[in-house]
This record gives C-alpha cells, sequence and structure tokens, in this order.
C-alpha cells in the first residue's frame, strides 16, 4: 500500500491540523519523562503517546521581534500529526498498539515535508525496531517490521539509527527532540528526518561532502 505525502498535507488541511501546531493538550518532554517513573499500568501506548506527545519547540528567532516576541519565545511545536496520519493510513496504527516491545522512530512534521520519498509501509515499517532501545542503545544492526536492518551507531558521545541523530537539540533556545520516551509497549524517540529502507554509510570520500541536517541547523543553513 502506497502513502504520498500530499495525502497526508490534504487530511491535515481538512481537518484544521497545521504542521507546526502549538497544543496545550499536548505531553511535554518533561511530562514524558516524569510519566516513566509511574507504574506501567498507568502508561499509554505508543499510538496513543505520539498522539498527544510534543515535539521539538520552534521560537520566533529574529521575525519575532518585529510584532513584539523576543527571539527565544516559543512560537509553535514540531510535532508528529503526519507521520500518525501516515501510519494510521498504512494500516500500522494497531500494531502500535499491540504488546510489542517496539521502539518507534518518529520524524516530525518538518522531517516529512522534507523528505523526497514515498512513505509506503515499508518506510513506515523501518521506523518500528522490534524491541526495546534506549537512545545509548544504538548499536550494530536493529531488526524493524519492515524487515530491513536499522544500523545503530555512537560517536563522539552522539548516537545515531543510520544517520539520524537520537537525541537531537535543534534551535539554539528550543526544547529539544524527546527521546526514551516510555510507552505500556515500548518507547519512542523523535527524530529530525525519515529513514530509507536499505540506507548503506558513506564512504570516506562521500563523508567529506556529505551534508547532515543537524549540523545545517547549528551552522544556520536550515
Amino acid at each position: 500500500m502506497k502513502f504520498f505525502l500530499a495525502t497526508t498535507l490534504i487530511a491535515l488541511a481538512a481537518t484544521g491540523v497545521s504542521a507546526f501546531a502549538p497544543s496545550l493538550s499536548r505531553t511535554t518532554f518533561s511530562d514524558a519523562k516524569s510519566t516513566s517513573a509511574l507504574s506501567s499500568t498507568r502508561r499509554n501506548d505508543i499510538w496513543k503517546t505520539l498522539s498527544v506527545l510534543e515535539g521539538p519547540s520552534v521560537c520566533w528567532g529574529p521575525e519575532g521581534v518585529i510584532i513584539g516576541h523576543e527571539e527565544i519565545d516559543i512560537k509553535e511545536y514540531d510535532n508528529f500529526d503526519m507521520f500518525l496520519s501516515a501510519l494510521r493510513q498504512s494500516g500500522l496504527e494497531n500494531k502500535l498498539k499491540m504488546i510489542g516491545p517496539y521502539t518507534l522512530l518518529a520524524p516530525t512534521n518538518s522531517a516529512i515535508q522534507q523528505y523526497k520519498g514515498v512513505l509506503d509501509e515499508e518506510t513506515l515499517g523501518y521506523h518500528i525496531i522490534l524491541k526495546d532501545v534506549y537512545s545509548d542503545e544504538f548499536e550494530g544492526p536493529l531488526e524493524t517490521l519492515s524487515g530491513h536492518f536499522v544500523t545503530g551507531k555512537s560517536e563522539f558521545r552522539k548516537h545515531y539509527a543510520d544517520d539520524a541523530l537520537i537525541g537531537h537539540v535543534g534551535q539554539t533556545y528550543g526544547t529539544p527532540y524527546p527521546i526514551d520516551v516510555i510507552c505500556e509497549n515500548g518507547l519512542i524517540h523523535a527524530i529530525p528526518s525519515v529513514l530509507t529502507p536499505g540506507w548503506e554509510p558513506p564512504g570516506a570520500e562521500d563523508q567529506l561532502t556529505t551534508r547532515r541536517p543537524d549540523m545545517d541547523l547549528r551552522n544556520g543553513i536550515i
């Protein structure tokens, strides 16, 4: 079953949901951490948790000063509405309500907007690891629901799933991407890019010219 990004955009427009929606009802990262201390009987499954989880904040920046905001004031949140819509239309919603355990790598709305490929069931299943993997445990091949293996790597105290940074910071004054969000049937880590099945690490020559989204943000390129 193929899922195209345009379908998600149309569905969100029809329901009046913004891709970057400030939502007071969502669970913040600090809330998620405090929730992890509760008993498992009080936790929601991955699907319900992601539905209310607050993504990284987006600050106003210089444009906000013109209309009376501080640059570091929060403008909106980069949430997961598009990813949820894609999972629902591909039939993976019920999978994330099952016993598990699973680890869901959840791209934000901006990550999906920047993705050039097709969000089909294979690609979406590639974001579901078939066991619990905490952020500091990304090492070696990790089997996913799609049958492909995500490559975990730790380097310079940072952890990656393929080329996606786990624990991405985003804007300098923004709230971080939520990670290690404990659910009844697994874990959630927000990521800044969409993963592609069959990804292979670049060779030495490619590494000199490959750009990473996290470095572009840090350098002010995007």
